[in-house]
Order: structure tokens, then sequence, then C-alpha cells
């Protein structure tokens, strides 16, 4: 649900900052919990990133051997 409000444009990174602070009573663990949901937002679009790149290139090594 983490990773859901933060890809919700009227919510974002802020639901977290408000919300698992009183889930997790413990600062520090809500912190930790913040840092966990924002590192696997940021491999998730890696990740993308770098399928994308592939299907990129392999695109245009097609394109240039039909020509």
């Amino acid at each position: 649900m983490a990773i859901a409000s933060v890809l919700d444009p009227r919510c974002k990174l802020r639901t977290l900052h408000i919300c698992f602070p009183q889930i997790f009573k413990c600062e520090e663990v809500a912190e930790k919990n913040m840092n966990k949901v924002q590192s696997s937002l940021e491999l998730l679009y890696n990740e993308f990133v770098a399928l994308s790149v592939a299907e990129l290139s392999s695109n245009e090594e097609m394109t240039t051997t039909l020509y």
C-alpha cells in the first residue's frame, strides 16, 4: 500500500511521512521503512529504464537490418 500511495499523484511521499510514524510508533523504525519504500521504488525505476533502453536498442538494430 505504501508504494501505491507514493505513485498516487495526490499523495506522493507525503503520505508516508504522515502515516508511518503513526503506524510504527518508533521514529527510527518509521524512517527505516520509509527508506525501504523509497529504495524499492528506485530499484523498480532503474529496472524499467534498463528494459526500455534494451528495447530501444533492439528496435534500432531491427530497423537497420531491414534497410
